[in-house]
This record gives structure tokens, C-alpha cells and sequence, in this order.
């Protein structure tokens, strides 16, 4: 974010802008961002600790769900639930 202006992919917008599911598909996979309700939310780096936890947990339940129809995925992992009828909100 530069004085106001947020600059992702090739547009850059004002800061209190409404943004769309559609603008979210043209920023950069580098920068990781989610959004709320229209507002992207830079996320920061996970910490040590939240690693090791999700890691565990990611092994246990990939073991558990081995042979089985459902599958595990580690993120990052975009996510865009049904249950947001909204086209402005992705974690």
C-alpha cells in the first residue's frame, strides 16, 4: 500500500475501494492477500509455532483419511465457500 493507493496486478485503486472476486483473480501469487467483504487484508508470514501446529495436524489428518474419498491440502490453498453468496470475500 503506497499513500493511499493499492497497487495490485496492473490496476492500482484507492484505498477504500470495493474490490471483487474478479480482482482478486489478477493480483500477483507472490503477494498474499485475502478478501473480506471487498477489502483485501495483506496476511503476514505464519510464526514457527503455527507452522509446527498445522504441519501436525495436517499429518494427522491426512493419516486419518487415508483410503477415503475426502483429502487434505496444505495451505496456501485458496478457498471460496458457498456459503460467501457474495463474489467479495476469498480466504
Amino acid at each position: 500500500m503506497i499513500k493511499g493507493v493499492l497497487f495490485i496486478g496492473t490496476a492500482s485503486k484507492k484505498e477504500n475501494e470495493y474490490f471483487t472476486y474478479e480482482d482478486y483473480l489478477s493480483w500477483p501469487d507472490d503477494v498474499r492477500y485475502e478478501l473480506i467483504d471487498g477489502v483485501p487484508k495483506m496476511m503476514s508470514a505464519p510464526s514457527r509455532f503455527h507452522q509446527e501446529i498445522s504441519g501436525e495436524l495436517y499429518l494427522q489428518i491426512g493419516n486419518f483419511l487415508k483410503g477415503k474419498p475426502c483429502k487434505v491440502y496444505y495451505p496456501p490453498f485458496e478457498i471460496k465457500l458457498k456459503a460467501f453468496k457474495k463474489k467479495d470475500t476469498v480466504l
